[in-house]
């Protein structure tokens, strides 16, 4: 190995035989001849980029390997470059490097569609080539980020384009000729950007949908409901149709809760939760807002008794037992009904009436539904 490297650092055929002590002759020098051509193509492409040569991995390769070895995702690399051989010896080179997934493309019209369907996590990016060039391309890729941070590490040759490049997004710049060392360096650091970005990004998504669904069931609390309901108002008013609210709470949770304990309590919410979401159309919400109380949102009905035969599933739903903390568990479930328009035209008329028309389902003997017609907000007082 490190007798190819040493043949590297030579220029011409003499200079490596002089390296091996042997004198320039016709028939020493066709002892040399095949490897100095294969040498030489290397050389030539290496010198180009004036990258040495490392038999050794980088601590970066043994992170890279840690991340397989972990079972996370291979970092993914594009390499963009109008000049075949320049592309595929730096590809060969980083994949020498550790990096297992490494693609190149010479066409940089192609490479928006390309990091659309791969989301590459650094895409390295000659700045000049013929028609498209590197800015025109970071260009199309700012417009469909979103707002993200465009993985772009630029490539290139021309120093003096080194600011434009930063100032069009790139997250590091490297000239030509530049040392594998270097390289590797500023590789690692734009990856941990991009990695502390995207887990940053990952979580913010999470929070977003903590503060959004309820922790213990899953389904959208009250703060996402109300948008769901203004939602399916909207819809309701601009396209002349009905919609519904229908207001579940459980017979006897209370006791069920205190008899079986509160673990139990929260296992059978659980429980309860999934029978309701798989009781809704695709284009309806169910949610909790606490306790043992739920809110179905019916989008565009055509009439209001349209509402009753949700209500008539969701009772029947309920109806069978439950499995709890090992033990068979029965519960019932009253539900009360409010409509749009009959009943209001925002959010909190709709749950207002529904839930007095819930409070007088219970009062008349539980285990059913009741519309909101003909009964006061304040009925229940």
């Amino acid at each position: 190995m490190e007798k190819y490297a040493k043949m590297l650092t030579f220029r011409n055929h003499t200079a490596l035989q002089k390296s091996c002590g042997m004198r320039h002759t016709k028939q020493k020098s066709a002892c040399f001849a095949g490897a100095y051509r294969a040498q030489k193509a290397a050389y030539l492409l290496l010198n180009n980029l004036r990258l040495p040569f490392f038999p050794a991995r980088t601590a970066l390769a043994v992170d890279i390997n840690v991340r397989h070895s972990k079972g996370i995702c291979p970092l993914k690399l594009l390499v963009v470059d109008d000049c075949v051989r320049h592309a595929q010896s730096l590809a060969e080179l980083l994949r020498m490097r550790g990096y297992a997934e490494v693609t190149v493309v010479t066409d940089p019209s192609a490479v928006a569609a390309l990091h659309a369907a791969q989301d590459y996590d650094l895409i390295l990016l000659d700045i000049c080539m013929p028609g498209l060039d590197g800015l025109a391309v970071m260009e199309r890729l700012q417009a469909e980020s979103n707002g993200h941070l465009l993985p772009i590490f630029v490539v290139t040759g021309y120093g003096s384009r080194r600011n434009e490049a930063l100032a069009a997004g790139a997250l590091d710049v490297v000239t030509k000729p530049y040392d594998l060392n270097e390289l590797d360096l500023r590789l690692r650091n734009a990856l941990r950007v991009r990695t502390l970005v995207k887990d940053l990004s990952r979580r913010s998504e999470e929070h977003r949908l903590m503060a959004l669904h309820d922790a213990l069931t899953g389904l959208p609390n009250r703060r996402l409901l109300l948008d769901r309901i203004d939602t399916a108002l909207h819809l309701a008013k601009r396209n002349s149709k009905h919609m519904a609210l229908l207001y579940i709470d459980l017979d006897g949770f209370k006791e069920i809760n205190d008899r079986l304990g509160h673990a139990a309590g929260d296992e059978l919410l659980q429980h309860v939760a999934r029978r309701l979401s798989h009781s809704v159309r695709q284009a309806d919400t169910v949610g909790r807002l606490g306790g043992d109380e739920f809110v179905m949102v019916l989008s565009e009905i055509r009439s209001p008794e349209e509402a009753s035969v949700p209500a008539d599933k969701v009772i029947h739903t309920l109806s069978s037992a439950f499995a709890v903390g090992g033990r068979e568990v029965g519960i019932s479930a009253s539900v009360g009904i409010a409509v749009y328009p009959q009943h209001g035209s925002a959010a909190s008329d709709l749950l207002a009436h529904a839930d007095a028309a819930l409070y007088a389902m219970k009062i008349s003997g539980k285990n059913g539904y009741r519309y909101a017609v003909d009964i006061a907000v304040d009925g229940k007082a």
